[in-house]
């Protein structure tokens, strides 16, 4: 089956599926080839120089409840594995239908890994297109279902999303975030996401350095729990004293070693 898979990739399977992919959404042929280059998997940057990013992105505002728009997505999770695919997949318009797979409960873990694939090509624009897009009140949501498959992606897709962009961790403290992350602290396979987003929240950033020591009382966190959590942000001008002082003293016992 590999052989005949690579026969197919050098005879120009991908030019002449994407080809098809054109005729758009409403031509069953297009529909079919959609699902045929998702059956292909991985064909390197074919996708891509055969000009099939645009055709397969508009197939996925079907939405999840379309067999297109699934079919769609599996071609492109794989092509965003490559970083030209990537960011040829977001300057398409791929972030506002792939968060409207994320409230979608059977598709919600594999829009949030593709989403990862997009924000790892070291493009920033992502992280704000996805706060723009209410993505992170949906992965907030996916958060709460502790020990899922889901929650553990949603808290290595919120990781990726606060690091280096102070307006999504403010978002995310806004979406209510900071309660179920701590919460996850109690479940292995999702803790050190969780624990690396909380840290990541508090960095110069004195209301969510409040907001997790709220939560983690609230919790009846023990600060010498397993796991890695490390708060530690920046302090600015200001006053040092008082709550301010105590909260920094507090965060500094919060720090986990696996």
């Amino acid at each position: 089956l590999e052989y005949a898979r690579d026969d197919f990739l050098e005879a120009g399977a991908v030019e002449r599926l994407v080809a098809l992919v054109r005729l758009g959404a409403d031509c069953e042929a297009a529909r079919a080839a959609a699902g045929a280059l998702g059956n292909l998997g991985n064909v390197d940057g074919r996708l891509l120089r055969a000009g099939g990013i645009v055709p397969l992105v508009a197939m996925l505002r079907e939405g999840a409840s379309s067999q297109t728009a699934i079919d769609a997505f599996r071609a492109l999770f794989t092509a965003a594995k490559f970083t030209s695919c990537g960011n040829a997949i977001y300057e398409a318009g791929a972030v506002a239908p792939l968060v409207t797979m994320l409230r979608a409960d059977s598709h919600a873990e594999k829009a949030a890994e593709l989403l990862r694939y997009l924000m790892a090509c070291d493009n920033p624009d992502v992280k704000d297109a996805i706060r723009v897009a209410d993505g992170l009140t949906p992965l907030v949501a996916m958060l709460r279902d502790a020990g899922s498959v889901e929650a553990k992606s949603a808290a290595a897709t919120l990781r990726m999303a606060t690091v280096g962009n102070p307006a999504n961790r403010d978002a995310v403290r806004e979406a209510d975030g900071i309660p179920p992350l701590v919460a996850l602290l109690a479940h292995g396979d999702e803790r050190d996401d969780a624990a690396t987003t909380l840290s990541i929240l508090t960095v110069d950033n004195l209301t969510n350095g409040a907001a997790v020591l709220t939560a983690v009382t609230a919790a009846g966190v023990s600060p010498w729990a397993s796991g890695r959590l490390t708060m530690g942000w920046g302090f600015g001008t200001g006053d040092r004293s008082g709550p301010v002082r105590r909260t920094s003293c507090f965060f500094h016992r919060l720090q986990f070693v696996a």
